[in-house]
C-alpha cells in the first residue's frame, strides 16, 4: 500500500502476505488475529471504508 504512494515498482519487490498461527487451541491465535484486523481497520480508515475479517475454518475446506 505505501509503496505505491511513493511510485515504486510493486514488481521489484516482493513479500509474502501470508501468516500461518499454529498452536494448541486456546493460546490466543484468534484473539490476535482480531486485534490485529481491528487495529489496521482503524489505522487505514482514512484510505478504506470499512474493513471486515473473515474467518475461515481450514478443517472444512478439505473435509469431503
Amino acid at each position: 500500500m505505501y509503496f505505491s504512494d511513493k511510485n515504486v515498482n510493486s514488481n521489484l519487490i516482493s513479500w509474502n502476505r501470508v501468516v500461518l498461527l499454529h498452536g494448541p487451541p486456546g493460546t490466543g491465535k484468534t484473539s490476535l488475529c482480531k486485534a490485529l484486523a481491528q487495529k489496521l481497520s482503524i489505522r487505514l480508515s482514512s484510505r478504506y471504508s470499512y474493513g471486515q475479517f473473515v474467518e475461515i475454518n481450514s478443517h472444512s475446506l478439505f473435509s469431503k
